[in-house]
């Protein structure tokens, strides 16, 4: 956690996990696109100087093969009944960018910082009501 607290450090959420499998991935999958995560990126770059990310993911290798970063700690030790600490984590950082997961939204929502916050438009790929649980000070891509 000392790094954390040393730097401008960016939480990053990717679940992916049981969001795959078939009978979530109608609603939940392919919301949060590659293309989401690049552009939440982008706006943390533009807003924050010398951001470090901490990335958090029940799939890290997913994320290895599909970004690059320029300063980045991968958190893949806390597991099981350890999961707790990743949010614990996520809610010590300068800013986050969640996932559509109530484990991200609650990691930032936890965050006294007064983090910059991103998180995804839509939050559900279906035409279910979107949730209204966002602070009006994070920001919707």
């Amino acid at each position: 956690m000392g790094e954390i607290l040393k730097c401008n450090s960016v939480a990053i959420h990717f679940r992916r996990g049981d969001y795959m499998l078939p009978q979530f991935k109608k609603i939940f999958g392919e919301v949060c696109t590659v293309k989401y995560y690049l552009k939440s990126i982008r706006k943390v770059e533009e807003k924050i100087s010398e951001p470090v990310f901490f990335v958090f993911s029940d799939d890290i290798d997913w994320v290895k093969q599909n970004f690059t970063f320029n300063k980045v700690y991968f958190v893949d030790w806390n597991k099981g009944q350890n999961s707790f600490w990743d949010m614990y984590l996520m809610s010590q950082c300068s800013a986050n960018i969640i996932a559509n997961s109530t484990f991200s939204f609650w990691g930032a929502y936890l965050n006294k910082n007064n983090p910059f916050v991103i998180y995804p438009q839509k939050w559900v790929r279906t035409n279910l009501k979107q949730p209204n649980i966002f602070p009006k000070t994070w920001m919707a891509l």
